[in-house]
């Protein structure tokens, strides 16, 4: 107990609370404790590091999520099989110690498993308890009395952030719980955490002076020590570099907080919603520091944050994370007048057309983000995009990934899975950002890449071999090295199979493309490679040879109307001129 107390400040209180209604293995305990608390109070923490002291073996005691068993049967068949040390494996077929279907099944097995172990405690630690009010009338009832319908000795741990008052059963039949309040920490109980942190090779008083400071900062408005430690985490090395650089020394505390001003106006603007992580701060603050005005320095990180690699996404999720902006920040009875592909315009009603004068436009990205619904998302998203998506595209993987990258944030039930809901988490400037990175994607530039794609796919498989992208690369005008080709494919292969899809293809080229005002010498390059004999123009024959070299086998139908749509003054050849224009698309 005293190294616990030493590893949790201001928990000393809870600690031995807990310890007390314990007891020791064999004592009789209560039913049922009741642990509650604001987040980040260490509940989770100190429960789990006082059970590995009390049973090191950790067969007498099961933490469960209310979050993982999002079904009763869950909750069962992983109490159970902790209790009785069986770990699911390849070789026992991933099956269970036993099977519960429902709450008859598991009072049953439990009784068996601890037939002739009735006298030691056992322990059902459940983080998250809030979620088991959704899993039935009868689960929470179940639990609390569950050493009275076994006759063993069990204590089930209720952990949440809801007070029993908001816990407690309609039909009753549940007894009181044993009640372990986790109060907020106070300051020197959040310093005193802080100070855990300390760098090895940083004086402890030092380090303490500017969690203070820390502290005193974002206290008001931020409670939460998690978010306190990472913000500490975050600022101490900006903190602490002007004594490294000769600036100021570490007594001189006043100057080292004024030089930092610039990065703690940064850090409440944007680490506080954690949008970019520990190492890109320290990235983006590292190139910021080069700014003379503090403002510049917020404005540099703030514009590398959004404009960054985080945010280099595949084809297909941009066009997604764009229909989530717009679902989120247009209102969805204009879905129709907005997205429809043959639409009349619409009249504008007298109210409606004030609002231009009203600032309407703006005044949802003041309020922020609105719900909406996967489907109306994926609706915007179908219309938005030139045409259907590549069938290997996964679009439900996409949106997935959206969410575990919190450029999307679920607003519905965590395991609802029809009707979902979200919120799009990326602002204005990102958006467009990501708008201009897909310039490339108009219709016709998409179906010239369609094109280009279906010739130098062979076997139809979807998939371009380094060889067929050399080709490839050649017939669009660039004459990259072995080295740079699978450079190439590295960059954009995002299922890592060495080869490109059409979507990986046109990230490809989009992160390449060919200006419209298209450097001189690589249209010249690529005239000089169809003008075989060097007399200025393109005639069928060299045409003809030049797409048999490239595996096209044309008719000669064929090759006069690749001549005919080039061919301005009607010479049946063609010129320079005539050439570049239909590369550059002027």
């Amino acid at each position: 107990m005293t190294s616990l107390v030493a590893k949790f400040p201001g928990r000393e209180e809870q600690i031995e609370q807990i310890t007390a209604l314990l007891g020791e293995p064999c004592d009789p305990t209560p039913p049922c404790i009741f642990v509650y608390g604001s987040s980040a109070t260490g509940k989770t923490s100190v429960i789990r590091a006082l059970f590995a002291e009390y049973d090191p073996s950790g067969q007498h005691y099961a933490y469960v999520s209310g979050i993982e068993c999002f079904t009763p049967r869950l909750l069962f068949e992983r109490v159970l099989n902790a209790w009785a040390g069986h770990v699911p494996t390849l070789e026992t077929r991933f099956s269970n110690y036993a099977r519960c279907e429902n709450m008859v099944d598991f009072v049953n097995n439990v009784r068996d498993l601890l037939r002739d172990r009735s006298e030691e405690t056992r322990y059902i630690v459940v983080d998250h308890a809030e979620r088991l009010r959704d899993r039935g009338p009868m689960l929470l009832t179940l639990l609390m009395r569950l050493s009275e319908l076994t006759g063993a000795n069990i204590t089930v741990v209720l952990m949440t952030s809801v007070v029993w008052d908001k816990f407690r059963p309609r039909h009753g039949g549940a007894p009181d719980p044993e009640l372990v309040f986790f109060a907020n920490y106070t300051k020197p109980q959040v310093l005193a955490i802080l100070e855990h942190d300390c760098p090895a090779d940083e004086p402890p008083k030092f380090f303490l002076t500017f969690v203070d400071a820390i502290y005193e900062v974002f206290h008001r408005n931020c409670a939460d020590l998690n978010e306190l430690r990472h913000l500490a985490a975050m600022l101490f090395p900006k903190f602490v570099q002007p004594v490294y650089e000769g600036q100021a020394n570490r007594s001189e505390f006043a100057r080292l907080f004024k030089l930092c001003q610039p990065y703690f106006s940064a850090a409440s603007e944007r680490l506080y919603l954690r949008e970019i992580s520990t190492s890109e701060w320290l990235k983006y603050s590292a190139v910021a520091s080069t700014a003379t005005a503090p403002e510049d320095v917020t404005r540099s990180i703030y514009q590398m944050a959004e404009t960054s690699g985080g945010l280099d996404l595949p084809y297909y999720t941009k066009f997604l994370l764009m229909a989530a902006f717009l679902a989120s920040y247009n209102p969805s009875r204009l879905d129709a007048q907005y997205f429809s592909r043959s639409k009349a315009p619409a009249k504008r009603r007298g109210k409606a057309a004030t609002q231009d004068g009203l600032g309407g436009r703006d005044r949802q990205q003041l309020l922020g983000p609105r719900s909406f619904g996967i489907e109306r998302m994926l609706a915007i998203f179908y219309s938005i995009i030139a045409e259907p998506a590549d069938s290997s595209v996964d679009v439900q993987i996409q949106i997935a990934s959206l969410v575990s990258l919190r450029l999307l944030t679920k607003t519905s039930a965590g395991d609802r899975l029809d009707g979902i809901k979200c919120k799009c988490n990326v602002s204005l400037e990102s958006i467009r950002a990501i708008s201009h990175s897909v310039e490339v994607t108009d219709n016709e530039n998409i179906k010239e890449l369609r094109d280009a794609f279906a010739i130098f796919d062979k076997n139809n498989d979807g998939m371009i071999s380094k060889d067929e992208l050399n080709v490839l690369m050649r017939s669009l005008s660039h004459n990259p090295t072995e080295q740079e080709i699978s450079a190439m494919i590295d960059e954009v292969d995002e299922n890592g199979d060495g080869k490109i899809d059409f979507s990986e293809f046109i990230a490809m080229m989009a992160r390449q493309p060919m200006s419209a005002d298209g450097p001189e010498d690589e249209i010249m390059e690529a005239f000089r490679v169809f003008d075989k004999n060097g007399d200025g123009v393109i005639s069928a024959q060299e045409l003809r040879h030049v797409m048999t070299s490239l595996g096209e086998k044309l008719t000669d139908a064929e090759i006069e109307e690749m001549i005919r749509e080039a061919d301005v003054d009607g010479d049946g050849q063609i010129n320079y001129e005539e050439f570049a224009k239909m590369m550059t698309g002027k």
